[in-house]
């Protein structure tokens, strides 16, 4: 009864191992349009306790009934047994290292460590029988230790030691569940394997660790609903929920956070040309070369279609910039499946306390929009940044903005003021109502001054600027009932894009240069 119990002790985690993999649907080793690359790491993981599992099975009967197999069958046995040995820790690396860095680029580094070590151990088990260094089998069929195993042990702990250091350098890029989770293995391992070696005769490391292959299992079901199947980013779903997350970090701690959108340029010409799994090989590689270049703190995640999205965070609006830059000569350069060369337009805009996540998409997809509009293959920041500071909600005078004539300069200050009260969402309904009635009459009052400027200098953009003037004042009535309805979002687009960029910063600006090169109008010019 005691050898049965043995025997089921490896054969029942086993057959949950089959079992696990089968729920999972997962059985087969290649990559399916469904399979994410933790999956893969699992069924070779799985698989190696499963010949470990089976090999120790065999072991124990070989133990407890020596005549039953040949000698050198039992001697074979150990050589696949020790070439085996170290696979699950190996594999594991490679597991650990995917959830903690998201990287292909990554594993491939990992494994040109990995695949030496095995060759090595490999070479060392299959040498075994003739130079005795790891075990013997004596004239009696019986398995003897040697001095070499507790050295082969010894290098096994410390590979696992470094799997435990591995996880534990990503405790501060990562929920501590993750990281409590990815250190199962390990800790079975060290302290399984330590009891095994102490207590000579038992065997308990390998069937404990199905604990670790139920509990990936169950992340791999749970990342499912997180993953874009096609490309392995994040799916819409879970950076919706990242975003959330790194919003009210940036909120508490006062951290930059920016958001990149990009989107490849003519893909539906792609599809119609090439066909839709060509375009999805496309996607695919784009993934790829965005997990490349991102850190491995940001969020790439497929957007829909053949847009995708990143988030930055600890990020300024340059920074995320610069990285979008690379993004997009790294895109042009690259030769895709067929020969195909594609090019994205990409649009960046950082976090303000001002307004919602979905006001600060808006802006990220107006900046994408501008890339597009002005030839695509290009970068395009938000606006809003060189207006309104990323800590608060105040739009900001700055000196470039002056025009050089003293009543407009002040009426652009009083503007900027007007705004910026709003923008604070004034907390009685009077002050919200008296800051547009303020608005409307500075409006009026100022535009009415630059047409009398433009008219008397006889400015060569006159007309094209007085009817921005007439589409500002019908924007602004439109605007002023959305507010009164709640819808802030709206109003802020209007205010800070279309009055204040569009108009102060853009239109303006080349009045201001048109009316430095003429002489002064008489004081009187700009009275009411």
């Amino acid at each position: 009864m005691l050898h049965l119990n043995c025997i089921s002790i490896n054969i029942l985690p086993a057959i949950l191992i089959i079992i696990t993999q089968t729920y999972l649907g997962r059985p087969s080793f290649r990559f399916r349009p469904t399979t994410t690359p933790d999956m893969v790491i699992f069924c070779y993981m799985g698989l190696s306790l499963f010949l470990l599992l089976l090999l120790e099975t065999i072991r124990k009967l070989i133990t407890f009934w020596p005549e039953s197999v040949n000698r050198s069958v039992h001697t074979f046995i150990y050589v696949l047994y020790f070439s085996l040995l170290y696979a699950p820790s190996s594999i594991y690396l490679l597991y650990a290292s995917y959830h903690l860095n998201g990287s292909i680029h990554r594993i491939k580094s990992i494994l040109k460590f990995l695949i030496p070590v095995n060759i090595a151990i490999l070479l060392v088990s299959a040498s075994a029988p003739w130079t005795g260094f790891l075990y013997r089998i004596d004239e009696r069929n019986t398995y003897i230790r040697s001095t070499g195993f507790f050295i082969f042990i010894t290098l096994l702990f410390l590979l696992t030691l470094i799997g435990i250091l591995f996880v534990m350098s990503g405790k501060k890029r990562h929920h501590i569940k993750m990281i409590r989770t990815l250190l199962v293995f390990p800790a079975i391992i060290i302290l399984a394997g330590g009891t095994q070696i102490l207590i000579y005769g038992i065997s308990i490391v390998w069937p404990f660790s199905i604990m670790f292959v139920v509990i990936a299992a169950m992340n791999i079901q749970k990342n499912q609903k997180h993953i874009d199947h096609l490309t392995g980013l994040y799916n819409r779903r879970s950076f919706d929920y990242s975003l959330s997350v790194e919003i009210e970090r940036s909120r508490r701690y006062a951290s930059p956070l920016s958001l990149i959108l990009l989107d490849i340029d003519h893909f539906k010409a792609i599809n119609d040309e090439y066909g839709h799994s060509v375009g999805d090989q496309i996607l695919s590689q784009i993934a790829g070369i965005l997990t490349m270049v991102v850190r491995s703190t940001d969020f790439a995640a497929r957007w829909g279609g053949e847009e995708f999205a990143i988030l930055m965070p600890e990020s300024v609006q340059e920074e995320a910039a610069a990285v979008a830059e690379t993004l997009r000569a790294r895109i042009e350069n690259y030769t895709f499946v067929n020969d195909i060369r594609v090019t994205m337009s990409f649009g960046v805009a950082q976090w303000l306390k001002l307004g919602s996540k979905s006001l600060w998409f808006r802006r990220t997809d107006r900046a994408l929009y501008r890339a597009k509009r002005f030839g695509r293959n290009r970068v395009e920041q938000c606006l809003w940044i060189s207006a309104i500071s990323a800590n608060d909600t105040h739009l900001h005078w700055k000196k470039e903005y002056e025009t050089g004539y003293k009543e407009v300069d002040k009426e652009h200050r009083r503007l900027i003021a007007i705004a910026s009260r709003i923008l604070r969402r004034p907390d009685s309904p009077n002050k919200l109502n008296q800051s547009k009635l303020d608005l409307k009459e500075i409006l009026q009052t100022h535009f009415t001054h630059e047409e009398k400027l433009m008219r008397h200098y006889d400015y060569p953009q006159r007309t094209q600027h007085m009817k921005v003037h007439q589409q500002l004042l019908e924007q602004s009535l439109e605007a002023f009932s959305e507010i009164e309805r709640g819808f802030y979002e709206n109003f802020h687009f209007f205010l800070i894009e279309d009055l204040l960029i569009r108009h102060l910063f853009d239109l303006d600006r080349h009045l201001a240069e048109f009316l430095k090169r003429q002489t002064p109008a008489p004081d009187s010019l700009l009275q009411p």
